[in-house]
């Protein structure tokens, strides 16, 4: 006679361990590609940020700079106290879910096997709960930030038409 719990762990446990993996699997890449909106419209702020003040635009080897997001958000701290429309932005919230999605993103899955029941990510010492829900509410989350942020990049494209065409650049 089999043991319920060998039992459990064998085709039971497989496909609840893949049902799991699938969740987590979707709403982490709703997620990424959340957040990735919101590291695209940073360096788009800064960029547009430069022209408006009239600085030179941005060479190739400048953007590789730019294209990290601490570097950026460091950036746009100080451009804050000179331009009123960008104190909208939320650089905590930015660097929250930017650690957020390194802890999910880089972290790596685990099914619980003593109890069957939780799902982690591994990142580093840490166990974090790997929650399909939690990662949706990062994905609508960052999904609110970027649409708050490309609103902010139209208008200060506008702006910074304007002033190039005022001769104010």
């Amino acid at each position: 006679m089999t043991d319920e719990r060998d039992d459990y762990f064998g085709e039971q446990f497989e496909q609840e361990f893949h049902e799991r993996r699938s969740d987590y699997e979707e709403s982490l890449g709703k997620f990424l590609v959340a957040f990735n909106r919101i590291e695209q419209c940073t360096f788009e702020i800064v960029a547009t940020a430069f022209q408006l003040k009239g600085l030179i635009a941005l060479s190739d080897k400048t953007r590789k700079v730019f294209r990290n997001l601490n570097a950026c958000r460091d950036v746009l701290a100080h451009l804050m106290t000179d331009i009123d429309d960008l104190g909208g932005i939320n650089l905590e919230r930015i660097k929250q879910l930017a650690e957020d999605r390194n802890n999910y993103a880089h972290g790596a899955f685990l099914h619980e096997l003593k109890d069957g029941e939780s799902t982690y990510v591994v990142r580093g010492k840490n166990l974090i709960q790997a929650n399909p829900e939690t990662l949706y509410q990062l994905a609508r989350d960052s999904d609110d930030l970027a649409d708050d942020m490309e609103r902010l990049l139209i208008l200060l494209r506008i702006k910074a038409v304007h002033a190039l065409y005022q001769g104010k650049r």
